[in-house]
C-alpha cells in the first residue's frame, strides 16, 4: 500500500506540474492541458482519494485498538508486573510503531492529493475563459468528409500555404497537396470556410495512416484537430483498419513539432519508433501509433 500511494503520488505530482507548465506556456489544441483533460485527471484523483480515505481510516482504527490495547496492558504491567504482562507489552509497541507510521504516511499522502486536487481546481477556474472560447470556437464548426478531388487540394493549400512553421518546404507542401487528392479527406468548416483538414491513407491492410493534418493557427486549442481525427477515426474502424499511425519530427527538436507531438499523445497514440533517417538527421522521424478502437492504445 505504501509503495502504491508512492507511486500515485510521483505520477500525479508530475502530471499536475506538466499541467500547471503547459497552461503557463500554451498547449496544442485540445492537449493535456485542456479543461476537459484537467477535469479527467480530477476524477480519477477523487477516486483515489476515496481509496485512500478508507485505507486510511481502517489503519487508524486499528491503530487505535492496538493503542488501548497497550495502555490497558501497560496498566496491568506497573499495577503487577509479570513476565507474561511485560512479554505482550513488548510485543504491542513493536507491532504499534509500523502501524503508526503507516498511518502517517497515509494521512500526509491523502493531504498531499487534496493538494493535488486544490491546483487542479485552480486551474480549471483559471482556464474558464480558454474553456468558453473553445466551445465558442467549437459549436459552429462542422467536419465533412470530401470526395471532389479539386475541393481536396484547394483546401489543403489554403491551409498549408498558412502553416509556414510546420511546413516550410515547397516542394514537400506540393507533394501533400498533390497526394490530398486521392486520399481520404476531411475536412472542418467554420461559416461555410474551411479552417483545417486531415488526409488518411492505407500503410498496410490492417493500417491506416494520418497522412498530413492541419488547422490554421488562429483555430488552434479550439478542438477542430480533434473532431477531424474523431471523424477519420471512425472512418478507419468502419473501414475495417485497427490501427492507425503517424508520422512526426521527433520530441526535443523544435517547439512547434514538440506541441504536435504532446497533441498526439493526448489522442491516445504512443511512441512506436524514430527513423533518424527517413528525411534528414536534423528532422529524425517519430511514428506514433494507436488502436482505432477506443481512446487509447491499451486499455
Amino acid at each position: 500500500m505504501e509503495e502504491r500511494l508512492k507511486h500515485y503520488l510521483r505520477q500525479t505530482g508530475h502530471i499536475v506540474d506538466e499541467l500547471e507548465k503547459e497552461r503557463r506556456e500554451g498547449v496544442p489544441e485540445n492537449g493535456k492541458g485542456s479543461c476537459d483533460r484537467i477535469r479527467k485527471e480530477k476524477q480519477e484523483l477523487l477516486v483515489q482519494i476515496g481509496f485512500f480515505q478508507h485505507e486510511r481510516l481502517v489503519h487508524l482504527l486499528v491503530t487505535v485498538l492496538f493503542a488501548l490495547l497497550t495502555m490497558l496492558v501497560f496498566i496491568q504491567a506497573v499495577t503487577a508486573f509479570s513476565l507474561w504482562s511485560g512479554v505482550l507489552l513488548l510485543s504491542l509497541l513493536v507491532l504499534l510503531v509500523p502501524y503508526i507510521r503507516h498511518y502517517y504516511i497515509l494521512e500526509n499522502g491523502t493531504q498531499k492529493l487534496y493538494q493535488y486536487y486544490d491546483r487542479l481546481e485552480a486551474l480549471l477556474k483559471d482556464g474558464g475563459d480558454d474553456k468558453g472560447q473553445r466551445k465558442a470556437g467549437t459549436q459552429d464548426v462542422v467536419v465533412k468528409e470530401i470526395d471532389d478531388a479539386g475541393t481536396k487540394c484547394s483546401i489543403a493549400r489554403a491551409v498549408l500555404e498558412a502553416l509556414p512553421e510546420w511546413f516550410e518546404l515547397r516542394e514537400a507542401r506540393e507533394d501533400y497537396i498533390k497526394k490530398s487528392a486521392e486520399q481520404l479527406f476531411f475536412a472542418a468548416f467554420r461559416e461555410e470556410s474551411p479552417v483545417g483538414f486531415l488526409c488518411l491513407t492505407e500503410t498496410g491492410k490492417d493500417t491506416a495512416e494520418l497522412a498530413v493534418m492541419g488547422v490554421l493557427k488562429q483555430y488552434h486549442r479550439q478542438g477542430i484537430g480533434r473532431a477531424l481525427f474523431e471523424a477519420a477515426r471512425v472512418c478507419a474502424l468502419q473501414k475495417g483498419y485497427s490501427f492507425l499511425q503517424v508520422k512526426t519530427v521527433q520530441m526535443g527538436h523544435y517547439e512547434d513539432y514538440d506541441r504536435t507531438n504532446r497533441f498526439y499523445q493526448s489522442l491516445g497514440f504512443k511512441e512506436l519508433e524514430v527513423l533518424s533517417t527517413l528525411w534528414d538527421e536534423a528532422n529524425p522521424c517519430q511514428i506514433y501509433v494507436r488502436k482505432t478502437e477506443g481512446d487509447r492504445l491499451y486499455e
